[in-house]
């Protein structure tokens, strides 16, 4: 999750550059509309994210995501935030190949992607993207960089 709300502003500064760059090639000058008009489509997917930014919504997500990791299938749940909106969350689960560790304390018996989709009521939908996750010889799922 922090990974996706990290990502999120950067698309606002990347849609108002984009923005920029569009409203000025067009001859009209309006390299500040464009700009304007490129950040508010980059902060429409950051609304999302926001809306689920503190600790206890992100464990509750990452609960979610866990609990979609062991039945290793997609899941959907809803469950009100702390700012008492109502948040439905799609995670998707598929298969990936097993990794070897890169030190040898332990070593994954399995590792799957999960990709989950927020949609909270008011604010529209966004995807966290893809995380690869591995499973320990404990048991314990552990974020892996892909």
């Amino acid at each position: 999750m922090d990974r996706a709300i990290r990502n999120c502003m950067m698309s606002i500064g990347a849609g108002a550059i984009l923005g920029a760059v569009i409203g000025n090639n067009t001859g009209s000058g309006s390299a500040g509309r464009g700009a304007a008009i490129g950040a508010v489509a980059g902060a429409g997917a950051c609304a999302v994210f926001i809306a689920v930014a503190n600790e206890q919504d992100r464990a509750r997500l990452r609960e979610l995501e866990l609990a979609a990791l062991n039945s290793g299938s997609t899941q959907y749940q809803t469950f009100n935030s702390t700012q008492g909106r109502q948040v439905a969350v799609t995670t998707q689960i598929q298969e990936a190949p097993v990794r070897a560790r890169e030190d040898d304390a332990q070593q994954y018996t399995a590792c799957r992607y999960s990709s989950q989709t927020l949609d909270v009521a008011g604010s529209g939908q966004a995807s966290a993207g893809n995380q690869l996750w591995c499973r320990l010889e404990t048991g314990d799922w552990e974020p892996v960089a892909a």
